[in-house]
């Protein structure tokens, strides 16, 4: 049985797809599996990594701010979705899976045209437009959050939450600590995404002398965009402030058992892994997302007592340094903010997606043995 996954731009989208590839492997170790992504993306790095066989194509977001911008985009689109279209001639999947993002999009249509089960999973509580689009014709639709159920057709959603790294276990606190660089202390992890925040950088850094002045350690994820930048200001803040571009999967095991409180974006990802991590949080979405759906996604966390929302705009030094010193202080809050957040986990998601997939890769094989 070959399974093809697709999902790219983000880590967001990228390692949803790595962990339902790990349940399959566990569940079928003879399972096929195939990655394809975008040529130059994050993913054409991650992936090969892990040892799947990784196939790039055309992937470029719809830009409309300006003629050119927009001509550029609809060829790149084109052109993707014909090296889709080419690929799954060639490869010849039982089954596709998309996780987001435009090389996702291509590959799933492709593949639902021609008549191959097709899984995808919404990740956020507002769906995407591509998502809607594919929804209509897709075999299944797996969901993150139940509020997104109402963009797809009756009877094609399931409720899994989002397939997360197999990262989230127990450990010793102190040998994760030392790995990181970290001193003993309450520890703030700071996530910006796979590719950093930029506005929540630059709070960060200017707060960092204080708060790393009260005994407090901060592990800040800032992206290699910004990396050089913030690493330039970091020593004034001293060794209890690191700076990290990007935290690979046994950095993000140790960056959750050390954390005290967590502060980030709201994507999906972030919020499911700290759900399964039990880690409270202060949450930051990112204002310009489509539809406004981090914003959607950390209210949800909210309501729940499971997190602290601030908006960017309210977003300044004063303010973090208060609440995170109210929560350093306040054990009780973050007791019954880690139960919360913890309560709101689904660590099943990708076996659960992983055995859908494999009946569906059954059921394509079954189809094709004659009578």
């Amino acid at each position: 049985m070959k399974i093809a996954l697709t999902g790219g731009g983000t880590g967001g989208h990228i390692y949803p797809a790595l962990s339902i590839a790990e349940a399959l492997k566990i569940r079928s170790p003879d399972v096929e599996i195939v990655y394809v992504g975008g040529r130059c993306a994050l993913e054409s790095r991650l992936v090969p990594e892990e040892g799947i066989p990784f196939y790039g194509i055309t992937a470029r977001g719809i830009r409309r701010r300006s003629i050119y911008e927009t001509v550029l985009s609809g060829v790149s689109l084109t052109r993707g979705l014909i090296e889709a279209h080419l690929l799954v001639s060639r490869l010849k999947p039982d089954v596709v899976v998309g996780t987001g993002g435009y090389v996702a999009a291509a590959l799933v249509w492709a593949a639902a045209q021609r008549k191959i089960p097709t899984l995808i999973h919404e990740q956020n509580t507002v769906a995407g437009r591509a998502n809607r689009f594919l929804g209509k014709r897709v075999n299944r639709v797996c969901l993150t959050f139940a509020e997104a159920e109402s963009a797809f057709p009756v009877g094609k959603t399931v409720l899994t939450g989002l397939p997360i790294r197999s990262i989230i276990q127990p450990g010793p606190v102190e040998e994760s600590r030392a790995r990181l660089g970290l001193p003993e202390g309450f520890t703030v992890a700071v996530f910006g995404g796979s590719q950093g925040a930029r506005a929540l950088n630059n709070v960060l850094v200017e707060a960092a002398p204080d708060l790393t002045a009260l005994g407090i350690n901060l592990l800040h994820q800032v992206g290699e965009r910004d990396y050089h930048g913030v690493a330039g200001k970091a020593d004034r803040a001293g060794d209890r402030y690191r700076v990290v571009p990007f935290l690979k999967s046994a950095e993000m095991a140790d960056a959750y058992r050390v954390a005290n409180l967590a502060i980030g974006r709201s994507g999906a990802a972030t919020l499911s892994e700290l759900a399964n991590a039990g880690v409270p949080a202060i949450l930051v979405p990112f204002p310009y997302a489509t539809d406004d759906h981090q914003t959607r996604n950390a209210l949800v966390f909210e309501k729940n007592g499971a997190a602290v929302l601030c908006r960017q705009s309210d977003l300044n030094r004063g303010w973090l340094v208060k609440e995170i010193v109210r929560l350093q202080r306040d054990e009780a809050t973050r007791n019954r903010m880690a139960a919360a957040i913890k309560g709101l986990a689904r660590p099943q998601a990708a076996d659960e997606i992983a055995e859908m997939v494999l009946r569906m890769g059954e059921n394509r094989q079954n189809e094709r043995v004659p009578n």
